[in-house]
């Protein structure tokens, strides 16, 4: 199956990791036993004492020998009397190829990373820790994960290995730590969605005993089979939030909610009555829908009549604030930059979106991240932590999936076996405006035409790109949401 360039490149933005470029390479030595150290957070007038426990998980291949391993970093509260009770959350972030060091370091652990030029990890008084204990997975090639084979590794870079991976991540680490019978959730950030996804339906295949309670989907990718015509449909409302952001179009004194709800109505009314029709709508009904169009995406009605009503993304990010000399990000449609040649030629276009912030390497490595392991957590560090790689996302095999979802991937219909069979089981779903890489609509859509019970099933819209949880986007009021859920 062929994904067209963005499709496949669900990255989290790197914009504000602060981070140095590096590659990594094959490890060897012995399996990692878990590191544990004890902390104090203070939240307010409150000591909130912590143990943190770095671990790894090893994947062998058919021999039993080690290829790669998967590293986790969780924090566990150590002042609680009845740990039966105490949730325990999963955390990843997707790519493929992104390590769990968004979630983990700018959004929920007890420690965050500051924004600005000189980053430093400081106590994160917004961290979840004071509701449930956290699990930080790093899927294999991300993070301090290790590689013993490189030439065997390719068998674990596919959508049904990788998840299988990560659930024997979470079904271990329950195990080892005595916590079989803790409320669970697991969060799934951008193509993490689907890897959430595809375990859900990995917990149902092999009646996994594992005590789920809610799932959180975060910028997700779910359904990569949607093209053509509802494609266009679908990224309308955010098409017009980046207009309506920068500009470029008429807000009619309307606040972004409002602009985006009347680009959804006029795209359900009018828009996809009018692609359908296709090459039979009548020239006058034609006119009109372009000029409906125009008024929602800054885009000259002409040109879209000449375009039969079709946005290409990439030309949409690549205009909008081209008299600026500007191109405007995917993930972020807020962020712009410059514009300029690519700094590396051999990636897809979507690689070279200034939310990105990827320089010419394909691996994004951090010194600071390194350093807090090493020096806080006393994890022995022998190369720096990869925050990111593109080599592992280029490599990815998106055809290891059931024969069933060979020729269109699909991911909700897991979601919808999973939710069925688990009645407690609930589901939130969030999403930033300005997010083009994983438009807020097209998960929803996806959700509600994917047969999955809708009343345990809660969507947030906010106005965010695709990280929703950058501190610098009233980081407090979102954590305090998904506090929440967990409750």
């Amino acid at each position: 199956m062929r994904l067209k360039p963005y499709r496949a490149f669900l990255l989290s933005t790197a914009v504000s990791l602060a981070l140095l470029t590096g590659h990594a390479s094959a490890h060897t030595g012995p399996v990692q036993s878990p590191v544990a150290t004890h902390h104090t957070l203070k939240l307010g007038a409150k000591s909130l004492p912590y143990r943190a426990i770095f671990s790894e998980t090893v994947l062998r291949d058919e021999k039993g020998e080690p290829v790669a391993t998967l590293s986790a970093t969780a924090y566990v509260r150590e002042d609680i009397k009845d740990i039966a009770t105490r949730p325990v959350t999963f955390f990843f972030n997707g790519g493929p190829g992104a390590s769990s060091s968004p979630l983990h370091l700018s959004a929920f652990g007890p420690r965050i990373r500051t924004e600005g030029k000189d980053v430093r990890i400081v106590d994160n008084p917004n961290t979840l820790l004071d509701a449930t204990d956290l699990v930080f997975i790093d899927p294999v090639g991300t993070g301090l994960s290790r590689t013993f084979k490189p030439d065997e590794l390719n068998q674990f870079l596919g959508v049904n290995h990788d998840a299988a991976a990560v659930l024997h991540v979470i079904t271990d680490w329950l195990q080892t730590n005595g916590r079989e019978g803790a409320p669970v959730f697991i969060v799934g950030e951008s193509y993490g969605g689907a890897r959430l996804a595809t375990i859900a339906g990995q917990i149902v295949d092999n009646q996994t005993p594992i005590n789920l309670k809610g799932l959180m989907l975060i910028s997700p990718a779910l359904d990569f089979s949607t093209s053509g015509d509802l494609t266009q449909v679908l990224q309308l409302p955010t098409l017009a939030a980046g207009a309506w952001y920068h500009q470029k179009v008429d807000r009619q004194g309307l606040t972004l909610p409002a602009f985006m709800a009347a680009a959804q109505s006029f795209a359900t009314q009018s828009y996809a009555p009018a692609l359908i029709q296709g090459p039979n709508l009548a020239p006058p009904d034609l006119a009109k829908v372009a000029a409906g169009l125009s008024r929602f995406t800054g885009i000259p009605a002409k040109a879209l009549e000449a375009a039969k009503l079709r946005i290409d993304s990439e030309d949409f990010l690549a205009n909008l604030n081209a008299d600026k000399n500007l191109n405007t990000g995917r993930l972020d449609m807020r962020v712009t930059a410059v514009k300029a040649p690519p700094l590396n030629t051999d990636r897809p276009a979507a690689a070279n979106d200034p939310s990105l912030g990827l320089g010419k390497s394909n691996v994004i490595t951090s010194p600071v991240i390194t350093a807090y392991l090493r020096d806080e957590l006393k994890v022995p560090v022998s190369t720096d932590y990869v925050a990111l790689s593109l080599d592992l996302n280029f490599k990815w095999n998106w055809s290891d999936v059931r024969p069933d979802q060979k020729f269109a991937l699909n991911t909700t219909p897991d979601l919808s076996r999973l939710m069925k069979a688990r009645s407690d089981v609930r589901l939130l779903v969030v999403g930033g405006d300005f997010d083009l890489a994983t438009p807020v609509w097209a998960a929803r859509y996806a959700i509600e035409h994917g047969d999955i019970p809708l009343d345990r099933v809660r969507f947030e819209a906010w106005p965010t790109g695709h990280s929703v949880f950058n501190p610098s986007d009233d980081l407090a009021t979102k954590v305090a949401e998904i506090r929440a859920f967990l409750h």
